[in-house]
């Protein structure tokens, strides 16, 4: 497991068997700017940092347990927008980009 750190060296996720995973709640980190549905946007050099650490894939979790995937190329690619909104350069993919999986219940018994 490898931790990966923003620009300011705060741990944001971690590489595990080839994954980064990100923790992301919606209300602070949708952008509503990208795309006609919204996006995820991932720092730019924790995706390369990531990358280097043999991630592939990249995995958004949010705190209800859905969760968002893509593959670092399609991040770091042409179709990914890349934007500076003063917290650093980061990479978004609007979300028809990402393979949603919502969240399963539990059975009841």
């Amino acid at each position: 497991m490898t931790a990966i750190r923003r620009y300011d060296q705060r741990i944001i996720g971690r590489v595990t068997n080839g994954t980064l995973r990100l923790r992301r709640t919606r209300e602070k980190h949708w952008l509503r700017a990208v795309g006609a549905t919204g996006s995820w946007a991932v720092d730019e050099r924790a995706l390369l940092d990531a990358r280097d650490a043999g991630a592939t894939i990249v995995e958004v979790v949010e705190p209800d347990g859905t969760v968002w995937r893509t593959t670092i190329t399609r991040l770091l690619g042409a179709e990914a927008v890349r934007l500076d909104l003063g917290c650093g350069v980061q990479r978004a993919l609007p979300a028809e980009c990402w393979e949603r999986t919502p969240p399963s219940q539990l059975p009841l018994w």
